[in-house]
């Protein structure tokens, strides 16, 4: 367990002390101070231009935080959509499976497009999936069902 705390510390902050590396990265030069500072800093750590974590509160943070997400997903669904109608799918590739069903995934998160003859696609292709899944769902609690019943059944009759 110690060999991979050392293993995670050399590879988070290289095989000197990060104090050593501090000292020695300062002598070189401010830009290289700052890249040594990001590599430093802990991988999930925020940070403002300033160095200050950033903490993020308020109902105008957060609503900014919504319209941005709701922006990105829209921005992927157009890249997505457009690399499928230029470049086809790969009927093999695991890859081209995962991106369909994103697209499928994403055609219910974004603004309805009517006109979108690939949005209409996803959309209802997504929406028949889920309906043959329900059904499946159904339909194999019914099976057990029957299987217990008739299981039931004959331990009835001896």
């Amino acid at each position: 367990m110690a060999a991979a705390f050392r293993h995670a510390a050399r590879r988070l902050y290289g095989s000197v002390a990060p104090r050593q590396t501090q000292e020695a990265v300062s002598r070189l030069s401010p830009a290289a101070e700052q890249l040594a500072h990001r590599r430093l800093s802990p991988l999930f750590t925020h940070t403002t231009e300033a160095g200050q974590p950033y903490i993020s509160c308020g109902k105008q943070d957060k609503h900014g935080t919504l319209k941005l997400i709701e922006k990105k997903k829209e921005e992927l669904y157009d890249l997505m959509a457009e690399a499928h109608m230029t470049y086809g799918t790969d009927q093999n590739s695991r890859a081209s499976l995962m991106n369909q069903q994103l697209l499928q995934y994403l055609s219910g998160h974004v603004k309805p497009r009517p006109d979108d003859r690939t949005w209409r696609w996803y959309r209802d292709s997504k929406a028949i999936g889920d309906y043959v899944e329900k059904i499946g769902v159904v339909t194999l609690c019914a099976v057990w069902m029957d299987i217990m019943w008739m299981a039931l059944v004959r331990l009835c009759s001896l």
